[in-house]
């Protein structure tokens, strides 16, 4: 009886017709293949049952720990002298062999299929097709084309192996966030740069993860294609089932088992990365050449610097440790460092002079970069020309025209700083230095967002901008004299009077968005904005405020202590000191962990809040207002109307995102989403 759906006849017909036409093909392909595993083998013969002792027991305590690697000694120890050591051997080179050519073909083609969106959708079906399939399945094609032997157990290996790393890798780089992608397109990265500067290093944690998966996933499909001829222990578990020899069966099973632990945790070591963080050096302290009236940081310095005689910088051996330890330290091949203060600059140009030289000093293979955030009154060319050269990337504080910066950034005397920093930024433009604009929007600016907005971008050409609220708590005179003002979080919700309102700061976003929404996207970069539609994208912003912890950016003082945050710099929150301490250990202590997780919201409206995905909460600084038994940021009100009003255009630019579509289209349809807005409003 036939069948009209029946096709296997086609498909046996198909593959002898390949054969028969691309046999020289698969013949020179087998020797290349048999080759490979061949070279492996004899490796492994080389480096001796003892040598993979030791190799096994050495990367474990690198990686792992001293537990794992008395495991991995005695794992290793039972495989030698249950005599199982060379089908062991056999069993890891076609493992390792099969893994190679799995992740020469896999990760291209996880790269080729997220950026390309109906490549994406064609690879995507077909992995689904081959994690389906039962194993067994691919060694009747193998065995046609290759005969019997190892390169027809490692190319079914390989087919069956290889959907794990395409998948994640795909999935890593389509996940790489719409701020970062921004970004590189902003500073002029090709393609072809984005992808290996941005969008790869990004993906590695999930690249690695498919690597492991694949790895796993070799081991146990080596055992499989032991039945056309692959050798190692899938011989042992073969013959215990054709004889019925259970004693057999279990020792090479626990063998199988023991080298798939090995092999399992041991790539998943490398695929573990380090918890990313940051770690700011204030090497002024809090000395300023500026009296800010909204300050967080001057009222406390004195506290923190535990009454030691005022130093102009950092001291040398603090600096050199600083450096030494930040970069031994940072996971990946960059590390950033960031100056502020204080006014950083009061340091001294010969003191970052010397930071640089350290910085060369013990970079090794990593890429440095430098920022500065910076009141700018200090730079002049001298700075400008240090800044180019060493490629500084600069922010500098500027609340808009002269009247608004005027209103709380004076000198100690109350004289007006504003035209020197202009010319600062003059300075900067003439040398090429990149630079941010960063303005604090407290109860006078808050009046006046376009006037501010076309200021910093028009007039001062400013590109890249930052908009931070000013929101400082009013202390208890007895808490403030001890500790400072940021100490004073659980101790009444009053805030100071130039503390912008929850409502002032929504009005202020919202009238900003709707300027820049018509008219700059694509062209400015406001980083609320930017972090916003990141959310949006379903990925986690990189602004600390807006995700659901933080704990990864600490600050370290001039003498070297290291506190939790920038704006918790108090008693409680020291960590340790530079000169004792590793960074990594200190943000991955218990201490720094509990802050960080305290961060989480926990107040019924935020649990309740359409928006909790992009907010979280915002700062814990700015918790202030009451809800109940717990604390609501004092800016919920503010968040709440932008996200609100911002949510379509945003929804509109992530669907174009996701399209691999510019979302500075956006500017041809804002007027139609404003219109729609104004209906349902009116409604």
């Amino acid at each position: 009886m036939t069948y009209p759906l029946d096709f296997s006849r086609q498909i046996d017909e198909a593959i002898h017709s390949l054969l028969a036409h691309a046999g020289g093909f698969f013949d020179a392909l087998a020797v290349v293949i048999d080759t490979f595993a061949g070279g492996l083998e004899t490796v492994t013969a080389w480096l001796t049952p003892w040598g993979l002792v030791i190799l096994a027991t050495g990367i474990g305590a690198w990686r792992i720990g001293k537990g794992f690697a008395l495991f991995a000694l005695l794992a290793t120890l039972y495989i030698i002298y249950s005599g199982y050591s060379e089908h062991a051997s056999i069993t890891l080179a076609l493992t390792l062999s099969s893994t190679f050519f799995s992740l020469l073909i896999g990760i291209p083609l996880g790269i080729w299929s997220a950026r390309r969106a109906r490549v994406g959708s064609v690879v995507r079906t077909l992995l689904d097709f081959m994690q389906t399939m039962p194993a067994f399945v691919y060694l009747i094609p193998a065995t046609i084309l290759f005969g019997l032997g190892r390169p027809p157990g490692i190319f079914a290996t390989i087919l069956f192996s290889m959907p794990p790393v395409v998948r994640l890798t795909d999935l890593g780089i389509r996940q790489v966030s719409a701020a970062r992608l921004e970004a590189g397109i902003a500073f002029g990265c090709t393609p072809w740069q984005l992808l290996w500067k941005v969008q790869l290093p990004a993906a590695q944690p999930s690249i690695m993860a498919g690597v492991n998966q694949t790895i796993m996933m070799a081991m146990s499909m080596v055992i499989i294609a032991s039945m056309v001829g692959a050798g190692g222990l899938g011989n042992d578990i073969l013959s215990s089932i054709q004889q019925l020899d259970i004693g057999l069966g279990l020792q090479s099973g626990i063998v199988v088992v023991l080298m798939a632990i090995l092999l399992d945790r041991l790539s998943a070591s490398f695929a573990k990365m380090k918890k990313g963080f940051h770690l700011m050096a204030k090497p002024a302290s809090f000395h300023c050449n500026l009296a800010c009236d909204y300050c967080f940081y001057l009222p406390n310095g004195e506290t923190v610097l535990h009454g030691q005689p005022p130093s102009r910088a950092m001291s040398e051996p603090v600096l050199r440790q600083f450096i030494k330890r930040y970069i031994e330290s940072s996971p990946g091949n960059e590390v950033a460092f960031t100056w502020q203060g204080g006014e950083p600059t009061l340091a001294g140009l010969d003191f970052y002079r010397r930071a640089v030289a350290l910085q060369k000093q013990y970079a090794g293979n990593k890429r440095i970069t430098n920022s500065m955030q910076t009141n700018g009154v200090l730079i002049n060319d001298e700075w400008a020309r240090f800044l180019a050269e060493h490629h500084f990337l600069m922010g500098i504080s500027v609340d808009g025209p002269q009247p608004l910066y005027d209103a709380y950034r004076k000198t100690q005397s109350g004289g007006s700083v504003f035209h020197k920093v202009v010319d600062a930024i003059g300075h900067l433009k003439r040398h090429g230095v990149a630079f941010n604009l960063l303005a604090v929007v407290n109860d006078v600016t808050a009046q006046y967002p376009l006037e501010i907005y076309r200021f910093l971008t028009q007039e001062l050409g400013g590109q890249h901008l930052q908009f931070i609220p000013a929101v400082e708590p009013m202390p208890r005179a007895a808490q403030a004299a001890r500790f400072g003002e940021t100490i004073a979080l659980e101790h009444g919700s009053a805030v100071a009077p130039w503390s912008v309102s929850g409502e002032a700061y929504g009005r202020f976003l919202i009238t900003l968005f709707d300027e820049w929404v018509r008219r700059d996207v694509g062209r400015v970069f406001v980083q609320m904005f930017d972090n916003t539609l990141t959310a949006w994208t379903g990925n986690t912003p990189e602004l600390c405020v807006m995700q659901p912890t933080c704990g990864a950016a600490l600050v370290v003082e001039q003498n070297g202590d290291v506190y939790s945050c920038d704006h918790f710099v108090a008693p409680e929150h020291h960590l340790g000191n530079i000169l004792r301490d590793a960074p990594d250990k200190l943000v991955a202590s218990k201490q720094q962990r509990r802050f960080g997780n305290a961060k989480t919201p926990t107040s019924p409206t935020c649990q309740r809040c359409e928006y909790r995905f992009a907010c979280q909460g915002g700062c814990p600084k700015h918790r202030l207002a009451r809800d109940g038994k717990h604390r609501q940021n004092h800016l919920c009100s503010g968040y709440y109307a932008f996200f609100r009003h911002a949510a379509p255009y945003m929804t509109w630019m992530a669907q174009q995102l996701a399209r691999r579509q510019p979302p500075a289209e956006i500017i041809n349809v804002a007027p139609f989403i404003a219109a729609k807005q104004r209906e349902r409003d009116q409604a």
